[in-house]
C-alpha cells in the first residue's frame, strides 16, 4: 500500500491545477491512508515468527502472480529447487516482501513479458532470497532511493 501511496502524493504534487483546496484534500487523504497502512504494518509485524516452507510459500506467492498478471507472458523460475527450507519467520512480512520485488520485476519489463528467476539459500542460521529479471534494470537516477 505504501509504494502506491507515495506514487500518488508525488503526482498529486505536481498536478497543474487551480484549485489548490482540492490538491490539499487529496493529500491529506493521501497522508491518513498511509498512517492507517503503517498502523497496521506494526501490527502484522509484531506477530510472533512461526516454522514457514518458503520454498512451499514461494511457489504460492509465484501462483498468485501467475494469476493476478494472466495477460502477461511471464516466466517464472524457482531456482531452489523442490526441498522444503523451514525457517522461523513471520509469514505475512516474507510474502509481503516478496510479493513486491516480484512487481518490481514485473514493472522493469518493457513489453508484457519477461522472466523471473527466484532462488532462496539456506544457511544454518539464515536464509537469502534472490531474485533476477530480465527486465530494463533501475535507472541510474534512482538506484540511489
Amino acid at each position: 500500500i505504501q509504494s502506491p501511496l507515495t506514487s500518488l502524493k508525488v503526482a498529486v504534487s505536481h498536478l497543474q491545477t487551480q484549485d489548490a483546496r482540492t490538491k490539499q484534500i487529496i493529500m491529506d487523504a493521501i497522508e491518513r491512508i498511509q498512517f492507517i497502512s503503517m498502523e497496521l504494518s506494526q501490527i502484522k509485524c509484531s506477530q510472533a515468527p512461526k516454522q514457514v516452507d518458503l520454498t512451499d510459500l514461494t511457489k504460492l506467492m509465484i501462483q498468485q502472480k501467475t494469476l493476478e498478471y494472466s495477460h502477461h507472458n511471464i516466466q517464472y523460475v524457482l531456482k531452489s529447487g523442490e526441498e522444503p527450507i523451514m525457517k522461523n519467520i513471520n509469514k505475512d512480512v516474507f510474502s509481503r516482501m516478496l510479493s513486491n520485488l516480484i512487481n518490481n520485476s514485473i514493472e522493469s519489463f518493457e513489453s508484457n513479458e519477461g522472466t523471473i528467476e527466484i532462488d532462496i539459500k539456506d544457511f544454518k542460521n539464515y536464509f537469502v532470497v534472490s531474485i533476477k529479471d530480465n527486465g530494463k534494470g533501475i535507472p541510474a537516477d534512482v538506484q540511489s532511493h
